[in-house]
Parts: C-alpha cells; sequence; structure tokens
C-alpha cells in the first residue's frame, strides 16, 4: 500500500475510506503494521473507516485476520465493519450480511437509510436459520474447505510456475487468484477473446476493478479441484497453441 498517496488523497478532504480486507480481487492479507497505519492516517484527518471484511475467514496461513477496528480503541467509534457469512459458506442466495457500528449515532443513521430501502430485516432463512447454523455449527466444514482452496490454490501456481508469458500470484486469503498476462501483449478485449474463445475459459475481467486492473484477470478457484485442473490446462493448452502459430 502507498502510505504516501493514501495521506495525499485524505488531504484533499476525503470523508470516508473503503478498506476490503482481505482484498479482493489481489487476495492481500493486511498486516498489522499496514493497518495501524491506515487507522493512524484517519484519525489524524478525521476520515470515517468502512471497512469490507466479507472474506475474513477465507485466510490461509501463517497469514492471519486483523479487524481494523480492535486496533485503536479511541477509533472505534470512526469504523464500520461489513461482515456477512455469504463468501465463506456460500449463502449468497439467502442474502444475509450485516455491519458492526459501535457510534450510536452512526447506527441510528445507517439503519434510517437501510429503512428508506426497505431493509429493515434479515430474511427468516438467511437472516436467522443459515447464519446461526453456519457460525455455530460450520467450524469443521470451513477447515475443510480451506484445504480444498489451497490445493486448488497450489495447483494453479505450480502449473504455471515455469511460465514467462503468465503470472500468478500466490493468495494471502480469499478463494481468488489474479492472473498477470501482460506479458502477452494484447489489449484487454483482445485478452477476454483470447481467453474465451481460445481457452475455452471465463475469467472475471482485471479490468472491471479499474483501469490497473488492465492486462489482468481474476480466477475463482471455489470449486472441486477437477474443474480447476481443467480451466487450467484449457488456458496452458491455448498459449502452448499460440505460441506455436507465431
Amino acid at each position: 500500500m502507498d502510505f504516501k498517496d493514501f495521506e495525499n488523497q485524505l488531504k484533499q478532504g476525503v470523508k470516508a475510506f473503503i478498506l476490503c480486507n482481505p482484498h479482493n480481487p489481489i487476495g492481500r492479507v493486511w498486516t498489522e503494521t499496514e493497518l495501524a497505519e491506515i487507522v493512524a492516517l484517519c484519525k489524524q484527518y478525521n476520515v470515517l473507516i468502512l471497512s469490507d471484511e466479507i472474506h475474513a475467514d477465507l485466510v490461509f496461513a501463517p497469514n492471519k485476520h486483523i479487524p481494523i477496528a480492535k486496533l485503536d480503541p479511541s477509533m472505534t467509534d470512526n469504523i464500520i465493519t461489513c461482515m456477512s457469512p455469504t463468501k465463506t459458506f456460500n449463502l449468497a442466495g439467502l442474502q444475509v450480511s450485516y455491519a458492526i457500528v459501535n457510534d450510536k449515532q452512526k447506527r441510528e443513521a445507517l439503519e434510517k437509510t437501510f429503512h428508506k430501502q426497505g431493509l429493515h430485516i434479515l430474511n427468516t432463512m438467511g437472516g436467522i436459520t443459515a447464519l446461526e447454523a453456519a457460525y455455530l455449527e460450520g467450524k469443521d466444514w470451513l477447515v475443510k474447505l480451506m484445504e480444498q482452496l489451497e490445493e486448488n490454490m497450489n495447483y494453479v501456481i505450480n502449473q504455471f510456475a515455469n511460465r514467462k508469458d503468465v503470472n500468478v500470484f500466490k493468495a494471502e486469503g480469499t478463494y481468488l487468484l489474479w492472473f498477470d498476462f501482460r506479458a502477452l501483449n494484447l489489449s484487454q478485449e483482445q485478452l477476454k477473446i483470447f481467453l474465451e474463445k481460445e481457452a475455452k475459459v471465463g475469467l472475471n475481467d482485471g479490468a472491471s476493478f479499474g483501469e490497473e486492473g488492465t492486462g489482468f484477470m481474476r480466477m475463482n478457484i471455489a470449486c472441486p479441484l477437477e474443474l480447476v485442473k481443467d480451466g487450467t490446462n484449457r488456458i496452458i493448452s491455448a498459449l502452448d497453441r499460440r505460441d506455436s502459430n507465431k
């Protein structure tokens, strides 16, 4: 994280900063030192922190998720943490999430805004039954999930390890892998067409995350290893065919 640039941005009169911890799409798990610097700067410039920690359970050892709200008691009232069991336990279809808002005034203002949008109560199945079941009974399942995700990730990284045309970043958290295809010297549109038409694989467009994502793609590895192998080998085969046709 570029803290010099971060502070310059805060100096412009920023009122709120949105943090993604762990980070999506690059899979970074911010360290305590990094998070403490964020808190200190936001405190200095009186900036509200909105922390998206939806991937908090999906962290690979030895990395450890640290809730930013625990670092400085004097900043607790100026931090809103957004959480959900949906990523960890695949419950997105049940639409359940929540925010931890310590400051009463901010919590009441947020609730008022939610009420205006009809978001004043969680549905019974997702908000009560599924959330409770996941958090109370899901530990063993989560342990096995993380083992599977790590196996999937290691397979992909190992398959691309000796290639010069693609670089895959090892994720510290989440079930998403960040691919660097810039060595192919393709435009973003050409890269999408190559993957979809030649490799027959649909990855998330890196440019959808901002201009800096041009040349990058994101792969979801939260699936059986067989599917990960199939998608990975499709990409490699397409790259090999491209090389042979040069």
